[in-house]
């Protein structure tokens, strides 16, 4: 026991945590884009159109989620105009695209709790939680519109006093929150409401940081309408009803589960037996889940949670996700509210070495939860290596449903594999995928459109 409380008790500055967290998410971050994980989901199509296209994808300043896909792609545009005509290098910065904009919201969030080890701790915690339990396929922009909502609570949180500057990046991340998600059905109400009580409390009110933060909080607020604008006029409505119904069997992502199962443990134990956070026994309990966590890939080798769906379920608890951030942020209001308004339980996160532990705890969730990523990593390789050898060992068109690919992924993407093979083709006898039968409403992909410069590494398919 002793030799475990020792550990529960490194030296683990704010500082040191908050770099090596910040270093291995863009770690993952280039990591997943060199391995082209961007065109996991519906990469694969966006691909296709913008190479076809050579600019951005076909939407509109009124697509509810606009401002995702438009900064995403921003690098591959970039590329193609610079003349990049390798697909692989493409897929690369697309995907890097993907990352970038959630990986430069957390890295500001992170940066801005350094100095406050319980909020550092808590901010560690969420990125675990939310970002590595649910960014599978990086390019669903529900990546996006939680790193805003994290990046703006933090800022609210951490606001001593109106500040112009705090109030433009306030007003930039309630910008993005517009048109990102419809999570912010929710979430835009929360952070308005922070927003608006931030300026009441504040002392003194100068007008330019006060007349920026209002902007951000009716901003906010529009985010919120135009969500519910959105979720009310969805074209698709048996898709959103299959989304709706996907929300409420989170269990089945286990990184989800268990990484929140073990931040349950530790603020149940907080507001229960406040005073036993000075000792490592909560931290023990909770720390049963991170084990079965990073232990838990060593089932896939005798394929016991990757047949199925359970490859990709990892992305379900998307939507429950944003119920967590929105836990998160209000915990962190609540241990940053006023002295009259604090809990026992939160004074004692106050000490020094309760924040120490907890701060080494959210540490070791951010590490439990990356070798599932890695796995998850090494799944999809497999899955684009057999689609390879599928188009390379045949010709003409192959029909869907005659695909000998074994991964289980192959039933999650469905028409995307079609657009995959595509984009995999590296020769002009290399056979080319049907879309399913059952995807009547999709019209059949007859080989890379207007490719004009591009030559899949030698394919010239002009």
């Amino acid at each position: 026991m002793l030799g475990i409380s020792n550990w529960l008790k490194p030296p683990l500055s704010n500082v040191r945590a908050c770099k090596i967290v910040i270093g291995g998410i863009w770690a993952l971050a280039l990591w997943c884009s060199w391995q082209e994980m961007g065109l996991a989901g519906d990469g694969p199509f966006a691909l296709v159109e913008m190479v076809g296209r050579l600019y951005f994808p076909t939407f509109e300043w009124t697509t509810p989620r606009f401002f995702p896909q438009v900064v995403d792609t921003i690098p591959i545009v970039a590329a193609i105009h610079l003349g990049v005509v390798d697909l692989h290098w493409l897929a690369r910065l697309m995907t890097l695209g993907m990352y970038c904009l959630p990986i430069v919201l957390y890295t500001m969030a992170l940066a801005r709790t350094a100095d406050d080890t319980v909020l550092l701790a808590t901010t560690i915690a969420a990125i675990a939680m939310v970002f590595l339990a649910t960014s599978f396929e990086i390019e669903a922009e529900h990546n996006a519109a939680d790193a805003v909502t994290l990046a703006a609570g933090v800022w609210l949180v951490t606001a001593r006093k109106l500040r112009t500057g705090d109030g433009i990046v306030l007003l930039a991340l309630a910008t993005l929150a517009l048109k990102t998600y419809e999570t912010f059905v929710y979430l835009g109400p929360l952070l308005a409401a922070l927003t608006f009580v931030t300026v009441w409390r504040a002392r003194p009110r100068p007008i330019l940081p006060v007349s920026l933060y209002c902007l951000a909080g009716l901003l906010f607020v529009m985010s919120m309408g135009l969500s519910v604008d959105a979720i009310v006029n969805y074209p698709d409505r048996e898709y959103l009803m299959s989304m709706m119904a996907d929300a409420t069997t989170f269990w089945r992502s286990l990184p989800f589960d268990l990484l929140v199962g073990s931040a349950v443990v530790v603020i149940v134990w907080l507001f229960v037996k406040p005073d036993d956070l000075r000792s490592p026994r909560p931290y023990l309990y909770a720390g049963i889940f991170l084990c079965l966590l990073a232990l838990s890939p060593l089932l896939t080798f005798h394929n016991l949670l990757m047949r199925g769906h359970f490859s990709f379920d990892v992305d379900i608890a998307r939507l429950p996700a944003g119920a967590v951030l929105a836990g998160v942020i209000l915990f962190d209001w609540l241990y940053k509210a006023n002295p009259s308004l604090q809990m026992r339980s939160l004074e004692v996160l106050s000490e020094t070495n309760v924040s120490r532990r907890l701060l080494v705890f959210a540490c070791a969730m951010f590490a439990a939860a990356l070798p599932w990523q890695l796995v998850l990593v090494g799944v999809f390789q497999n899955y684009m290596e057999e689609v390879k050898t599928t188009i390379r060992n045949n010709a003409g068109i192959v029909a869907f449903e005659d695909l000998p690919v074994s991964s289980p992924l192959l039933g999650l993407y469905g028409a995307q594999v079609a657009y995959l093979g595509l984009v995999l083709r590296e020769s002009s006898t290399d056979a080319q995928i049907s879309l399913p039968r059952a995807d009547r409403n999709w019209q059949p992909p007859d080989g890379l459109p207007n490719l004009r410069k591009f030559d899949q590494r030698g394919y010239n398919c002009s």
